[in-house]
């Protein structure tokens, strides 16, 4: 069990189990079994700082045009990578870990409050996340989306930011965005007669899952 954030990492295998480790701490996490006698909550504080440590940075430009900063999570030794390695080993760590500060927040309040930069950097964070409207790549692109709202979900970020829209205008925007797509498909009928396409049974757990956008 990983007991810190573990970027720069060289091989797409090594990427790949940097990314199946976050997201299999974060499952535990969720489901009650961490922390324990051996992961204890010390070790998940500590897994929350080295999240912290580790965000990297940049500057963007807004709908408006204003410039703002957005913060994501990598773990190869470079953030310049081609577009379907970007989803996997740029994107999906950063959801997974704002999904992960956001659920140790709404756990452990008073812990989180302690840790310097905590709240500075999980906004940014979620602006990161909100860049590619959380699709993927190519054929994949809806389907990553369903999965990158799967984590969100999970980890309790859609719920806190449909009471905190200030928070992060711009993934509140995007999730918004997802669910009034969904609700056209629904209405207008679809069917999954490509790669490419969700089934209606998905648009509908969209619609059920961001009810409150």
């Amino acid at each position: 069990m990983i007991r810190k954030f573990r970027g720069n990492q060289r091989s797409p295998g090594d990427m790949q189990k940097a990314v199946d480790d976050m997201l299999e701490l974060f499952n535990k996490f969720h489901s009650g079994e961490i922390p324990n006698e051996n992961y204890t909550l010390d070790d998940l504080k500590k897994l929350c700082e080295s999240l912290i440590e580790a965000q990297e940075t940049m500057m963007v430009k807004d709908c408006d045009g204003n410039e703002i900063e957005v913060g994501y999570w990598y773990v190869s030794t470079n953030p310049s990578m081609p577009s379907d390695a970007s989803v996997d080993f740029l994107y999906f760590p950063t959801y997974i870990a704002i999904s992960m500060l956001t659920k140790f927040m709404q756990r452990y309040p008073e812990i989180a409050k302690s840790i310097p930069n905590y709240m500075d950097t999980l906004k940014k964070g979620y602006r990161g996340a909100s860049l590619r409207e959380l699709r993927g790549h190519g054929f994949e692109a809806l389907e990553d989306m369903v999965r990158a709202l799967k984590i969100l979900n999970t980890g309790g970020v859609i719920e806190y930011l449909s009471k905190n829209p200030d928070f992060s205008p711009e993934l509140f925007n995007v999730l918004k965005s997802i669910k009034k797509l969904s609700e056209y498909k629904i209405k207008n009928g679809t069917e999954k007669i490509s790669w490419s396409e969700l089934s209606l049974e998905e648009y509908k757990w969209i619609c059920e899952t961001l009810k409150t956008y």
